[in-house]
């Protein structure tokens, strides 16, 4: 019998896929998709999922996927820029970086195809759990071909993004924090002087710009939540007039001169969850299908891979005894949802302050935007915030690799 079915080949599934099959126990790996190529995928690898990265033992492979590390941050407020943070001076080498994540999941799939122990069905698609004696049991699948197959196992882990379906079949609900966003996401051609990432706050709006891996510019222009529909029927022309009038006059007029060369055009509707209950006997959820992030701070595919690492630690000794005692693993699957959310739940917490502030359209929230862009260029209040904010970059928790 299969030990380890996982649902979803994203960050926490093909990670975790990968540290089970290193170590002989048998997985198999179960996604949705043909490809890994999809409208949106979180792409900023922070140091926290860099050293988490590096516990795979497969540094060599990890170099040859493509990715871009940005010389500098600046911070803009009302056109005008208001800091510009060197990264290579903040991080040396360990600064975040933009990376093709189509690239770092083929990887991951790739590398774990050397394990006899371990089977990948691409294309296939779960459509219930099969349950019996109150435990999950293993999973029915349609495969590529449209062939039924049960597959059963000890353990199923849902790694399938916000609409898991262990997450509805095993009925663990979830509660939301309040995020007062939704974001447009968009490619375009980048300016040749463009080596970093800028953030344009001001007038209750918000642009994100940042080079990519691929030498484009990725662009997230965070608006309300329910604007969309306004804006897409106004058409093109009249959100990137929108956003051109919300940056400084010579990127606003880079928008304008390639606004014909956008693509990618996406609607992510920004939600932050977490489900009040991770795992039923047999069961468990993990990543997205856990805790939707909100894409404040760039954290998604980070603390997937963290929650891999740590669901690793407490899984290999269990399924590595020589007889599996299922009482030994309920306890440990109930011991990472213990174990993450020290790190998940104030982390969500403070992804959710900043859009309060800043797509605060009232003349409360432009006063407060104007104080701290004053403050943050005094230096002792850019260190206490530096400080406060540390978790976006190096995590709540320290992750590392035990088993």
């Amino acid at each position: 019998m299969s030990q380890v079915i996982i649902i979803g080949a994203g960050p926490a599934g093909a990670c975790l896929s990968l540290i089970l099959s290193q170590r002989d126990i048998p997985v198999t790996l179960i996604e949705r998709r043909k490809n890994f190529d999809r409208e949106f995928r979180g792409e900023i690898l922070m140091p926290s999922g860099l050293e988490a990265l590096s516990q795979l033992g497969i540094d060599k492979k990890l170099t040859q996927v493509s990715s871009y590390s940005p010389r500098h941050i600046q911070f803009f407020l009302n056109k005008k820029q208001i800091l510009e943070i060197s990264l290579k001076d903040a991080f040396g080498e360990k600064s975040p970086k933009a990376i093709s994540q189509v690239d770092l999941l083929e990887t991951l799939v790739g590398e774990c195809q050397q394990y006899p122990c371990f089977k990948f069905y691409r294309g296939a698609s779960v459509k219930s759990l099969i349950k019996k004696d109150n435990r999950v049991r293993g999973a029915n699948v349609f495969l590529d071909g449209g062939e039924k197959k049960e597959i059963y196992a000890d353990l199923v882990i849902g790694a399938d993004g916000r609409n898991s379906i262990v997450r509805k079949q095993c009925d663990l609900n979830a509660y939301e924090y309040n995020t007062p966003m939704d974001i447009v996401w968009c490619k375009l051609p980048k300016p040749e002087d463009w080596h970093g990432a800028s953030f344009y706050a001001g007038q209750g709006n918000l642009l994100v710009a940042y080079q990519t891996w691929d030498d484009h510019l990725q662009m997230a222009w965070v608006i309300l939540k329910n604007q969309f529909k306004d804006l897409r029927e106004q058409g093109i022309d009249a959100w990137v007039e929108l956003m051109a009038d919300h940056v400084d006059p010579v990127f606003g007029q880079h928008l304008r001169q390639n606004k014909s060369f956008i693509s990618n055009q996406f609607f992510l509707n920004s939600v932050s969850d977490c489900v009040e209950k991770w795992s039923v006997p047999g069961a468990m959820v993990i990543g997205d299908a856990a805790h939707t992030m909100s894409p404040v701070g760039g954290q998604g595919l980070n603390i997937a891979m963290r929650d891999a690492i740590v669901s690793a630690n407490y899984l290999v000794p269990v399924f590595k005894k020589d007889t599996l005692n299922l009482k030994d693993l309920d306890e440990a699957i109930m011991q990472i949802e213990v174990d993450r959310m020290k790190e998940v739940k104030p982390i969500q917490y403070k992804q959710s302050i900043p859009p309060k502030i800043i797509l605060n359209q009232s003349l409360l929230g432009s006063l407060a935007r104007r104080a701290i862009a004053l403050l943050i260029k005094l230096p002792f209040v850019a260190r206490v915030v530096g400080k406060n904010n540390n978790d976006f970059l190096y995590g709540k928790t320290k992750i590392e690799l035990t088993v």
